[in-house]
């Protein structure tokens, strides 16, 4: 009775009355605005010191480096140089805000991975020369070629595993210039190549006369597709048994719409395939390269990866290689249309 007395005696007074629920909200709101404020404060700052750093010696022989390597795309780099060059960028676009890099408007992206060779060629490489290189792949000389082959072994492997075998009809998602299609229609398998670019189509058709050469059956078609649109330009020849990306999803400007275009293109129980896709570090690491190209790279997260396969519908999933991977190693992944 007493308590009630003096409470109601503080209420009357002309001190506001705040109850506790409004005393911790109060609270809140300003830990909130101070953290706010503190983070603010500390993204200026370490911008600040990025922009000092940048601007000091110690990245003016990068700076020269990049200099020469935007003239010219061959210019020779070691490792070191690379890195050396990379962190500049990183840390000269962290700088002016640009990094990490921002998701472009879709059609942007897609014109900077149209217009790829021709960006390549204000960089001093000749148009026969990316036409050579392209039709040679991927018998380089040295040990990309090797990189290329122990690649394919996997695939086919990968393939054996989930029980896909020839005659089976593939679609494959970022062909480039056709080599793992060729490879496969060689087989015996029944291929759909498909990229955005649609001037690869003719490298495809000439690795389709190889086979015509070989007096093979010619299982390999090209359509040209962005990935995220990829079932509407190919539902006239699905469902497939198997799609398989290598070293190509990490350019889509959505991938995890891709995945569930993957999906839609596939019969029950057909199987998708996510070859050698770089990790998280690779946003890092391509940073130079995707600069200098106007190109999208970016690494995958593994895990919201087999998340958004997930939520996409599929199941059984397969890590193929790289079960460690530390989010450094390549992902190699597999799953299964439910």
């Amino acid at each position: 009775m007493l308590f009630q007395q003096i409470n109601q005696s503080r209420c009357r007074d002309a001190r506001p009355c705040f109850s506790t629920f409004e005393i911790i909200n109060k609270i809140l709101k300003d830990i909130i605005l101070r953290t706010g404020i503190i983070i603010v404060v500390h993204k200026i700052i370490m911008k600040i010191i990025a922009k000092n750093i940048v601007k000091s010696p110690f990245f003016f022989h990068a700076r020269k480096l990049l200099d020469n390597n935007a003239l010219d795309w061959n210019f020779p780099l070691s490792k070191l140089e690379k890195l050396m060059v990379g962190c500049y960028l990183i840390l000269r676009d962290y700088s002016e805000g640009n990094f990490p890099p921002k998701l472009l408007e879709e059609q942007t992206t897609f014109d900077g991975e149209n217009a790829y060779y021709e960006t390549l060629q204000t960089l001093g490489m000749s148009l026969d020369e990316l036409r050579n290189g392209e039709m040679r792949k991927p018998f380089w000389h040295g040990s990309s070629c090797t990189k290329y082959l122990q690649n394919y072994e996997i695939i086919q492997a990968s393939l054996l595993k989930c029980e896909i075998k020839p005659p089976a009809k593939l679609l494959e998602v970022g062909c480039g210039s056709g080599w793992i299609a060729e490879f496969l229609a060689t087989t015996g398998f029944h291929v759909l190549a498909t990229t955005l670019d649609a001037s690869l189509g003719e490298m495809i058709e000439q690795r389709r006369n190889s086979l015509i050469a070989k007096k093979l059956p010619h299982n390999l078609q090209f359509r040209s597709s962005a990935m995220e649109y990829i079932q509407e330009k190919t539902s006239d020849l699905a469902p497939f048994d198997a799609v398989y990306v290598h070293e190509a999803l990490h350019h889509a400007h959505d991938w995890q719409k891709a995945i569930q275009e993957f999906y839609k293109c596939l019969r029950p129980g057909g199987w998708c395939f996510l070859f050698n896709e770089p990790n998280i570090i690779h946003t890092f690491t391509s940073y130079r390269v995707a600069k200098l190209s106007n190109t999208h790279e970016i690494g995958i997260n593994p895990k919201i990866l087999k998340q958004q396969l997930k939520e996409a519908g599929f199941s059984n999933i397969k890590i193929l290689r790289n079960r460690n991977h530390y989010y450094i190693k390549p992902i190699w992944i597999a799953a299964q249309k439910g």
